[in-house]
């Protein structure tokens, strides 16, 4: 304990003694005259006051340290999914050995209890005996962290993780274990050995499927203890069987059925898939497994127009081709006006234009006019040059709103030059390919550039340049636009089929190109949403133990966003019901829907927006809500992860067998406990006693003066 002051020590010393000095001088001579004793007490009173008042002014702070003891923490987290539940012979008979092993009594150290599923929820003590293993997810990785988060202010010395190690969903956990604070020690639930089993391990198709169109969907199926059978692949819509499959299997391993479907209604549909029981299965919950698949009405369609044929020409269309959702119309010039497939079609009706070897010597007035009309009316452009593309024949006004560059300086010479991605390449749509940030571009070969010089747009947007001789020029190669509504696209090097007739050793670098057409065609393609209500689900299927979220936009005429409007969804259940939820605003236009869990089924919605009584706009949808499978496709448990992340964070790792040696382990760790000093500081200047002191003193003082008879 220890008093500091506001004040130099010296100085108050010097101040009271000043005030005692007037303190003697004041009563040295009275009317009428005390006795020494009471001039004595008198005087003693008015110094002490005085002093006390001075000591005050001082600011006096009386300082002292407190040691504090915080026991260690245990943080313990217990496995709630499904496939611990499926795989624990008993499950009361697992949670009396947790309640049994997991108290604070017999750890030495304080606890706290959480589950963990999909996220971790905390646990009260009296809850352990009736724990239900019914989680649809496993997410170790988020448990970790959120349980770190949460006693960041405790005196955390390790966590107990239990569980089976076959985490589905969220990152590996042991990229976590590897920077986690405390150790974590593993128990391991479940069993390690491969129980007989049949297992739909996943369903494989497009995520976009078409109206009257095959659709290809392959089912892998995984069968452990069974030999030779022959399985039963069953596919389902909304129920009914749309295609059926044997499956012959010769041992333990994965095999795949393909079956195919094909679409007679638009809308988000659901295709299950199961597979035949056989006895002795340990479970059929992982028979069947559902996927989600959009369809839309039509194919996409492309116009390809050149001026005259070419290498080009023939390879560009072999690999739109190639997708079998697109569907390629071509338009070769044969003459002036005249065209070897007959007449100009109705350009608007394509979703995109792609022109190649264009425009040539003799260009018509009339296309090229009919070019920019569609363009204005929202369809996308893509330019390649060709080696006949005549560059001075962009320079009129026809082309100046239908590509994103013109030639400043027309030159006819070309030379070969290679591909050089530019910083905001490799962060867009179109460059986005596993291969793209690592790929060496030199390996490609090289492209024929003309050598005339580009002015670019200044709305346009450069994602590659070339490099000529080891030499990089900014010459752009690949220019983008994006721009009231409209998108178009230049690829500035001529025969671009020479990246498609390389050797075996450089196939990685045609797979590149054929990444970046069908990403440019992609990103063409991707219809400008200026709805001013836009409301969509956070997922297409949300399980049963997930809350049902929607995200809304709001916007006007302007597309500037309204963050005050009254945005009501109205959500139509399986069974025929409405329930009406209002989002809530978040700002700059944004609004959220919380809708909690809800029943298994599919469900519909409407949402409409109004501000101020003034409707601004809807919009609609669908989400479906149901069970997953993804805790039933392997149920054996990990011990070997267990093993490795208990290592990688300092823990230790057991069985479940071994949990009652936990107390043990733990004892050998010799938690410590935390001590924590804390400095308290009391402001005597603000304590009421002195006051008290003061008011006592000066009252005596008054007394004792009048009964003297002093004024």
């Amino acid at each position: 304990m220890s008093l500091t002051l506001g004040q130099a020590p010296w100085l108050l010393i010097l101040l009271i003694a000043v005030a005692v000095g007037l303190a003697v001088w004041s009563y040295r001579g009275t009317v009428p005259a005390l006795s020494p004793g009471k001039q004595a007490v008198l005087t003693g009173l008015r110094a002490l006051t005085l002093a006390i008042v001075l000591f005050l002014l001082a600011e006096p702070l009386l300082q002292r340290t407190d040691v504090q003891e915080e026991p260690p923490t245990l943080a313990i987290l217990i496995d709630q999914s499904k496939s611990v539940g499926l795989m624990a012979a008993d499950s009361a008979g697992l949670n009396a050995q947790l309640a049994q092993a997991l108290t604070e009594d017999a750890l030495g150290a304080s606890t706290q209890l959480y589950t963990f599923g999909s996220r971790l929820l905390p646990l009260p003590p009296d809850s352990l005996g009736t724990l239900a293993y019914e989680g649809e997810r496993t997410n170790i990785a988020s448990a970790l962290d959120a349980a770190r988060d949460d006693l960041d202010d405790a005196n955390l010395q390790g966590v107990i993780l239990l569980t089976d190690g076959r985490y589905n969903t969220g990152r590996n956990p042991l990229y976590t274990a590897e920077r986690y604070p405390v150790p974590i020690h593993t128990v391991v639930l479940g069993d390690t050995t491969q129980q007989r089993d049949v297992v739909i391990r996943r369903v494989t198709t497009n995520d976009i499927a078409y109206l009257g169109t095959e659709l290809p969907v392959q089912v892998s199926v995984r069968t452990e203890g069974y030999a030779n059978e022959t399985l039963r692949v069953t596919l389902l819509q909304d129920g009914a069987v749309v295609g059926s499959s044997p499956l012959p299997t010769r041992g333990a391993g994965e095999y795949t059925a393909t079956l195919a479907y094909t679409p007679q209604a638009t809308g988000t549909l659901r295709l299950t898939a199961t597979v035949s029981r056989l006895d002795g299965e340990l479970t059929y919950e992982n028979n069947r497994s559902s996927t989600l698949v959009r369809v839309v009405e039509n194919k996409r369609r492309i116009l390809l127009v050149a001026d005259a044929a070419a290498p080009d020409v023939s390879a560009l269309r072999q690999v739109l081709s190639a997708d079998p959702n697109t569907e390629v119309s071509t338009l070769t010039r044969k003459a002036v006006g005249q065209y070897f497939e007959g007449a100009v079609p109705d350009l608007a009706s394509f979703d995109l234009l792609v022109l190649v070897n264009y425009p040539g010597r003799s260009t018509d007035p009339q296309l090229a006019a009919g070019l920019t009309q569609a363009h204005n009316g929202g369809t996308p452009v893509f330019f390649l040059l060709g080696p006949q593309t005549q560059a001075q024949a962009l320079n009129g006004n026809v082309f100046a709103d239908l590509l994103p560059a013109l030639p400043a300086r027309v030159r006819a010479s070309s030379v070969d030059a290679t591909i050089v991605p530019t910083p905001a390449a490799l962060r867009h749509p179109i460059f986005d390919t596993p291969a793209a940030t690592a790929f060496d571009w030199n390996r490609l070969p090289p492209l024929r550039i003309n050598e005339s010089t580009w002015e670019v747009d200044a709305s346009a947007q450069t994602l590659a340049t070339v490099r000529i001789r080891g030499i990089d020029f900014p010459n752009p190669l690949v220019v983008i636009q994006r721009q009231a509504g409209r998108r178009s696209a230049m690829f500035l090097g001529a025969e671009s089929w020479r990246w498609l007739n390389v050797a075996e050793d450089l196939d990685d670098a045609r797979q590149l190109w054929l990444s970046l057409l069908d990403n440019t065609v992609q990103w063409l393609t991707t219809p400008e949403d200026d709805r001013p209500v836009r409301v969509a689900p956070n997922a297409l299927l949300f399980t049963g133990d997930e809350a049902v979220q929607l995200s809304g936009q709001v916007y006007d005429e302007s597309l500037n966003p309204i963050s005050d409007a009254t945005v009501i969804v109205n959500v139509q259940r399986p069974d025929g019901t409405t329930s009406p939820y209002t989002m809530q605003a978040r700002g700059s236009g944004l609004y959220a829907l919380d809708a909690g869990s809800l029943p298994e089924g599919t469900y519909t919605y409407t949402a409409s927006a109004e501000r101020n009584g003034s409707v601004l706009g809807d919009d609609a949808g669908s989400f479906r809500v149901g069970a997953l499978d993804l805790e039933f496709r392997d149920t054996r448990a990990d011990a070997s992860l267990m093993r490795q992340v208990a290592q990688r964070s300092g823990g230790r790792a057991l069985s479940i067998d071994q949990l009652d040696t936990l107390p043990a382990q733990l004892a050998e760790l010799s938690l410590p406990v935390r001590r924590t000093e804390a400095v308290v500081e009391t402001p005597l200047w603000h304590r009421y006693p002195f006051l008290v002191a003061i008011a006592v003193l000066l009252t005596i003082e008054w007394f004792l003066r009048k009964r003297s008879g002093m004024v």
